[in-house]
């Protein structure tokens, strides 16, 4: 256990900051493609069909070790039809539209009160059985 230990150490102190950047960033790509299949219902052997290529390779691919290429993303985001890279350009002009809410939570469960991050506005809402059928969203925060 010991020598387990100090090859650790090792491996850590040999390890330099774009190695580990890279470790890093690679594995949060590979997490973020696994979510992607998962949302679509999909596994590893549907992705390598799409790409026409082995399972194996997919396997290398999505291993998070796998030097993937801006070609080999760009092939796995056209397969999935989702964007995994963006640019903080990009990023900003797809969730700039986003809005943030604060919701205040009352003693009477039966309201709920939404404000506006624009307004500062709080508007009160009843939150009842009627509001709550299936297909009637009881809150509509945006349009």
């Amino acid at each position: 256990m010991a020598d387990l230990k100090d090859m650790l150490k090792q491996i850590r102190e040999r390890t330099t900051l774009d190695q580990e950047r890279f470790v890093d960033e690679n594995m949060a790509i590979v997490d973020y493609i696994y979510q992607l299949l998962e949302e679509k219902k999909m596994k590893p052997i549907d992705l390598a069909r799409k790409l026409e290529k082995t399972p194996a390779e997919i396997s290398k691919w999505l291993s998070g070790t796998h030097n993937l290429t801006l070609q080999s993303i760009s092939k796995i985001e056209t397969a999935l039809g989702e964007r995994i890279i963006l640019t903080p350009a990009q990023a900003k002009l797809q969730y700039e539209s986003v809005k943030y809410v604060t919701l205040k939570v009352y003693s009477n469960p039966d309201l709920v009160s939404i404000q506006s991050a624009d307004s500062g506005h709080y508007d009160v809402y009843d939150w009842n059985k009627d509001n709550c059928k299936p297909g009637n969203p009881v809150i509509k925060l945006a349009s």
